[in-house]
């Protein structure tokens, strides 16, 4: 005699439907043969990531500039990285430096020069692990039955689909798009006002500083 199964509610049905969801996200809903070709996607994905991180983290740069190229960074900082007689040296991946020169450097060429190398920090060997990253994160998604890598990630959070979160998004940059336009319109001003060029325009280098 088959015993129904019980009626669950409130928590008891959460759970059962988070039990099932989790189990459906960890592929056993498939056969063992695509289960474990999922689980060697998800190590390779792991090792990928984990090497990504590692590159960045040990990612060193040393910029040399002179005392003129760094006008307006306090005599301090500038103690601690003088290594010649007209020679300061900065490290592009050290965030106290980085931020230094960003928030004081007068010239914009420089805090632009230095912007860009800090972003570009371990590029070479980033930019493939990244396309291999974002490529096993799209084939694991489908294998398990999703349509991006995004849907799987987001399922178990408040936004449950990648749609929603990026409908969020968009939404949020709507809304805030009016406050963001008057605020870069004052910086706009303040910028042409210190440089003294009435056509000048605010670009990322000038965040910080």
């Amino acid at each position: 005699m088959l015993i129904p199964h019980p009626k669950l509610q409130g928590e008891g049905q959460r759970l059962q439907e988070e039990t099932l969801r989790d189990y459906r996200r960890a592929g056993l809903h498939l056969s063992k043969a695509k289960r474990d070709a999922v689980e060697a996607l998800r190590k390779e994905l792991a090792t990928a990531t984990i090497k990504y991180r590692h590159n960045i983290t040990q990612a060193k740069q040393a910029i040399q500039f002179t005392r003129a190229n760094l006008e307006g960074v306090t005599d301090g900082f500038l103690g601690q990285a003088k290594t010649g007689e007209d020679q300061f040296t900065v490290m592009a991946n050290v965030t106290f430096h980085y931020l230094k020169v960003m928030r004081s450097a007068k010239q914009e060429a420089i805090r632009k020069k230095f912007q860009g190398i800090r972003r570009r920090l371990e590029t070479k060997e980033n930019l493939p692990l990244l396309e291999k990253i974002l490529k096993l994160g799209a084939d694991i998604a489908s294998r398990l039955g999703y349509v991006t890598w995004a849907d799987y990630k987001i399922e178990p959070k408040m936004a449950k689909t990648g749609k929603t979160a990026i409908d969020f998004l968009h939404n949020l940059k709507q809304g805030l798009q009016p406050k963001w336009e008057a605020k870069l319109a004052r910086f706009t001003e303040l910028k042409r006002e210190v440089i003294g060029d009435p056509n000048a325009v605010v670009h990322i280098w000038d965040a910080f500083y």
